[in-house]
């Protein structure tokens, strides 16, 4: 894509496919002692690793003209969960997205350079001491009421996957093991037919949504992270910023709670592996407007989103007054 309207790009992407993480295991998940080698648990595998170089890629091809071919740090802006996949993803992302040209290629058998990135903690918030007091919370009071009639259900689990099963987020984590240990060619038990997919994905979609059900959850979860996208939106338009693109490496529950925040439904966007939202900072007729583009997998194309009122384009003062309105 080539826009003279073009202001700036920021880019918020799932990481690729994965192994299985300890950490989110179910009790009596008989590959609890796995090392998952070649790779180890919960980091890229080679299909992973493909997936986000492609993405790079994607992203060249949808900016290339408004990136340039010279890499420098000063239009870069790259940031990564915590997490070890999260960091990955986002290297392969930016060698794709931004090869050597002639006067950077330092080496003639490696088309690479390295580019700086930073952690940042807003894109793991989900698991911070603050956030799951307040998730805690508001399970006890509201949100188990998403279990009512579903006791069968919280029985079966809790008898052939181990665990309590208080809160959606432990479907959340049975959902994304059964789906990596499936997708990596692991047999998953049989009595996992009757809940996944289908179920344990409802859960898991009904999950995102209790994270974002409180002004207090929200902010952590999605706002933080929309309040920096606002500040360096602004930065860009005043001049005090020379960025051309702001990308994050995250996780899917930082993709779902984005387009919760605008609006748009799971249902039809449910980001898998590699799900990637582009939005875009655009200066048409002298107003600031935000555009999206969105994949929920490697296997789809960048579509432009239609927000709730019709219209793809959101005014940047109408997205200010959403982000002011977390944290009022």
């Amino acid at each position: 894509m080539t826009s003279d309207t073009l202001v700036l790009v920021h880019t918020i992407f799932r990481h690729g496919e994965r192994t299985t993480d300890w950490e989110f295991m179910y009790p009596n998940d008989p590959y609890r002692k796995d090392e998952f080698l070649p790779y180890g648990p919960g980091h890229l595998t080679n299909l992973g690793k493909r997936e986000m170089y492609e993405l790079g890629t994607k992203i060249r091809s949808q900016y290339d003209g408004y990136l340039g071919d010279l890499y420098l740090p000063k239009y870069v802006d790259a940031r990564a969960s915590h997490f070890d996949r999260a960091k990955t993803s986002l290297q392969l992302v930016l060698a794709s997205l931004f090869q050597p040209t002639s006067e950077l290629n330092w080496n003639e058998n490696l088309n690479w350079q390295p580019i700086a990135f930073k952690e940042d903690e807003i894109l793991g918030a989900v698991f911070s001491e603050e956030f799951c007091k307040l998730y805690e919370e508001y399970f006890e009071n509201e949100g188990k009421r998403i279990f009512n009639g579903h006791e069968e259900l919280l029985s079966y689990l809790r008898k052939h996957a181990g665990g309590d099963f208080k809160t959606t987020r432990s479907i959340w984590f049975l959902h994304a093991t059964l789906s990596s240990e499936s997708a990596n060619g692991y047999k998953i038990p049989d009595w996992t037919s009757s809940v996944y997919p289908e179920i344990t994905l409802q859960f898991t979609s009904d999950e995102y949504y209790i994270q974002t059900a409180t002004k207090q959850l929200r902010k952590l979860v999605v706002g933080n992270l929309m309040l920096k996208i606002l500040n360096d939106t602004k930065a860009k338009i005043n001049s005090n910023s020379e960025y051309k693109i702001h990308l994050y490496s995250c996780h899917d529950y930082n993709l779902a709670t984005a387009l919760i925040f605008f609006g748009f439904s799971l249902t039809k966007y449910f980001p898998k592996y590699a799900a990637c939202i582009l939005m875009e900072i655009h200066k048409i007729k002298n107003k600031h407007v935000i555009k999206i583009l969105y994949t929920p997998s490697k296997k789809e194309d960048f579509k432009y989103l239609t927000f709730s009122n019709g219209s793809d384009t959101l005014n940047l003062e109408d997205f200010e007054n959403m982000v002011l309105d977390v944290f009022i």
